[in-house]
């Protein structure tokens, strides 16, 4: 009987502790998405107030645009804190510029009127070589890697 008892208490004893982990882990989860969801608002605010003070010039996004993309931007730099804002924001502008070259090949669009083709064009083939060059990289870094085995 005792022995049968003190297996008791000591499985007792580790359930306690697995849930007192998993509390804690809980928490800290939670904590960081509040964390997170208090940025998102903080983002939103900061631009509206910023449209307060100043007018939109042709090069500028509307300011939808610009609340997503100021609240991409924080939430995919709280996930790879490594990732500049400026890369971010690039690459969100490059990737939506690749769409919109895919829809008006595909005719589901236009290119808007003044808009300079040779600036989208030169600014897509820049950004698609760079990735092709990324890519490369990423790949010569891997087999140099499996070949110091």
């Amino acid at each position: 009987m005792d022995a049968k008892l003190a297996v008791d208490v000591l499985s007792v004893l580790l359930m306690l502790l697995l849930a007192f982990i998993a509390i804690r882990d809980t928490r800290k989860q939670v904590v960081r998405m509040i964390l997170l969801e208090r940025d998102r608002a903080y983002s939103k605010i900061l631009n509206d107030m910023a449209w307060l003070y100043i007018a939109p010039t042709q090069l500028a996004h509307t300011s939808d645009i610009a609340k997503g993309l100021h609240e991409f931007v924080r939430i995919q730099q709280d996930l790879t804190p490594e990732l500049t804002e400026e890369t971010l924001k690039s690459t969100v502008e490059n990737e939506s510029l690749a769409l919109a070259n895919d829809l008006v090949e595909k005719n589901y669009a236009t290119w808007q009127i003044g808009l300079d083709l040779g600036k989208v064009n030169q600014k897509l083939s820049t950004w698609k070589s760079d990735q092709n060059r990324e890519r490369i990289q990423n790949l010569l870094g891997k087999k140099d890697r499996f070949s110091l085995l």
